[in-house]
């Protein structure tokens, strides 16, 4: 059995233990590649914290999504993390709002949405019951992964 094997084995006897044994802490963080979060799954997981609210949940808008993807590019291409540029998605939302977040690694679902869920300002965006529509990008570079995610009103 080579070494890769054999520490495969331990970690899933681990997580195993770990379950039985209800300690969630102690699990070991999978790899980046295993942990990158799709746009998809954030907004899964931004619907699971609205239907909780019982508010109602946001559907992917694929100019919201464009949008939010430029975003993120340019924030990795720039060098920067911040709320500087106007949300540039087609004229038929009313109302946006933006949420941010950066990782030194592929951030997961749960992390991206628990991050913005602790941020007061962060949590009233995913909370507004005015927003249906979202759009996620993600992008990664040297500078970090960056996640943005826009909200659209009509």
């Amino acid at each position: 059995m080579t070494w890769i094997n054999r520490i495969s084995l331990a970690a899933t006897l681990l997580t195993a233990l770990v379950c039985l044994l209800g300690s969630p802490t102690v699990l070991p963080a999978p790899s980046a590649e295993a942990s990158a979060a799709s746009p998809d799954a954030i907004v899964k997981r931004i619907n699971s914290v609205r239907r909780a609210r019982h508010l109602p949940i946001v559907r992917t808008s694929p100019s919201l999504r464009r949008s939010a993807h430029r975003y993120a590019s340019d924030m990795v291409r720039g060098g920067y993390f911040a709320h500087l540029r106007r949300i540039r998605a087609s004229g038929r939302f009313n109302y946006l709002g933006e949420v941010l977040a950066r990782a030194s690694r592929p951030p997961t679902a749960a992390w991206t949405v628990r991050a913005w869920m602790r941020s007061p300002t962060h949590r009233a965006v995913l909370t507004n019951r005015r927003y249906r529509w979202v759009g996620i990008g993600r992008r990664g570079g040297s500078r970090g992964n960056m996640v943005v995610g826009h909200f659209g009103a009509r």
